[in-house]
């Protein structure tokens, strides 16, 4: 069974929501949850939400090589925006990573 997963704030000053389901999960290795955005234009329906994928790999016992993919996108304006709020998020992930 799916655990559900919400995430929520403001964008240039709308409120925006996202919400969907943990679909995987695997310690220290894979986090993969389905998700529907208020800025998508779409109706809240299973066919709406997008797949993102984060996974972490050990490489030569001292690096870590991080891997996000995103599929589902509801047009190329959705899949635009995601990425360059993927942009921030990653550069946030470096800078707490490298404390």
């Amino acid at each position: 069974m799916a655990s559900p997963i919400s995430f929520q704030g403001n964008y240039e000053g709308q409120t925006c929501q996202h919400k969907g389901n943990i679909l995987e999960v695997e310690k220290n290795n894979t986090l993969k949850y389905n998700y529907w955005s208020s800025f998508s234009g779409l109706k809240n329906k299973p066919e709406s939400y997008a797949i993102v994928t984060y996974k972490l790999e050990k490489k030569n016992n001292a690096q870590i090589v991080f891997t996000c993919k995103q599929e589902g996108f509801a047009n190329e304006a959705g899949k635009c925006h995601s990425e360059n709020g993927l942009k921030i998020m990653l550069d946030q992930i470096k800078e707490i990573a490298e404390i």
